[in-house]
């Protein structure tokens, strides 16, 4: 499990530095805590505390069964917040709840602008992961999280378009199921555009201060009359 782990975490340090690379070639400033990743772009300003993948990555797009009574969402169903989309598991003992919590902290330093602002959470181990569990899991975090579950092939499609990683071992034995899976969070603005991706929040040194200010200026930006062009990536 381990040694997954650490092949999944790679996995997701080269998801930050593909669209770090995709930003770059369109000579689009990047700005967050991993100055390596950063050092050498063009244009670099600190509008951005996290990295901007504007333009780098594609637009929301899902099809999935929402808490808390599994109907059926696409992206349409979040248009107009700020939306977070993180993959995860219920049964997770560290990282999952470490994000959340941390993200809960994050909304509490946004304030008033938090009600602008959702949380998706969709589950990598949907075998275990019902609409029931997650609808449980999600609500002990606050009205801002949803959970979103969708069957394999589903999953496959939404991780494959924002490059996450993952894997799942089934075993009846609970102390031999195996999950993995890549931890950062992507950031959309209220045109369902990629925005922000937000590596810190599985860290023990998570810039809380950071994604409030990223969550907020997104929050207050007008929206750009392109916005509906870039959605349709």
């Amino acid at each position: 499990m381990i040694a997954r782990r650490r092949t999944l975490l790679a996995a997701g340090a080269g998801m930050v530095a593909g669209f770090a690379g995709a930003a770059r070639a369109q000579e689009l400033p990047m700005n967050g805590p991993n100055r390596d990743l950063q050092k050498d772009v063009p244009g670099s300003t600190p509008d951005w505390h996290d990295f901007d993948i504007t333009g780098a990555a594609p637009s929301l797009a899902l099809s999935m069964q929402s808490t808390p009574d599994g109907q059926a969402v696409t992206q349409d169903a979040f248009r107009g917040t700020v939306t977070m989309l993180y993959f995860g598991y219920t049964f997770c003992p560290d990282v999952c709840p470490l994000v959340m919590q941390n993200v809960i902290t994050t909304l509490g330093k946004v304030k008033d602008a938090s009600a602008q602002v959702r949380f998706l959470f969709v589950t990598v181990d949907p075998n275990r992961d019902t609409i029931p569990v997650l609808r449980d899991y999600t609500q002990a975090f606050g009205p801002r999280f949803t959970g979103l579950r969708g069957d394999a092939n589903a999953l496959e499609r939404l991780a494959r378009r924002y490059r996450v990683a993952y894997s799942v071992t089934p075993s009846p034995d609970p102390q031999k199921y195996e999950v993995a899976h890549s931890d950062s969070i992507f950031v959309f603005d209220r045109q369902l555009n990629a925005r922000v991706l937000v590596p810190s929040m599985a860290t023990q040194t998570p810039d809380i201060d950071g994604l409030a200010h990223d969550l907020t200026r997104l929050v207050q930006e007008k929206p750009s009359p392109w916005g509906w062009l870039r959605a349709l990536v």
